[in-house]
């Protein structure tokens, strides 16, 4: 955790300066600290005005707190995904359909992907419905499939 005046620092620090930061963490594994800085990033006034390159290079940073993050880091950064609009389905998706991906962050993903009312959104929970022996990321599913409105004529064939 930063101390108080570190924070100062780095809230005079630019848009790219915070950029940098952020890989700067992310390569020290510093997940929680990764994510404080993305929401500022985001945040930030220059990030409206970034580019499209830019604003996937952010969504890689958040997907890597997703992937090896605390529960409390992935729970933070799950939070700012909207703000990558649809950008950040296909790597959730991604995320779902990995074997090996840890059952909590799967269960993360579906939870943010629960945010995107979206026909890929809806396929993608239904393959892992058809698909997940995991009561509990099953329910996540369930419940994610609830809030979206195109589910229900997707459901209704099975």
């Amino acid at each position: 955790m930063l101390k108080k005046s570190q924070a100062k620092i780095v809230q005079k620090l630019n848009y790219h300066e915070r950029l940098e930061l952020a890989h700067t963490e992310a390569n020290e594994q510093n997940w929680g600290r990764l994510g404080q800085d993305l929401q500022q990033l985001l945040g930030d006034e220059d990030s409206t005005r970034a580019t499209a390159d830019a604003t996937i290079e952010l969504l890689n940073l958040a997907m890597q707190v997703l992937e090896y993050g605390s529960f409390h880091d992935r729970w933070e950064v799950s939070k700012i995904f909207s703000s990558f609009g649809t950008a950040s389905i296909a790597p959730l998706i991604n995320l779902l359909d990995d074997e090996d991906a840890d059952p909590e962050v799967q269960w993360f993903a579906v939870r943010i992907l629960g945010q995107f009312d979206h026909p890929q959104v809806v396929e993608a929970l239904i393959e892992v419905l058809k698909t997940s022996q995991s009561e509990d990321l099953n329910s996540i599913v369930i419940s994610a499939l609830a809030n979206l409105k195109d589910a229900v004529s997707a459901l209704e064939p099975l």
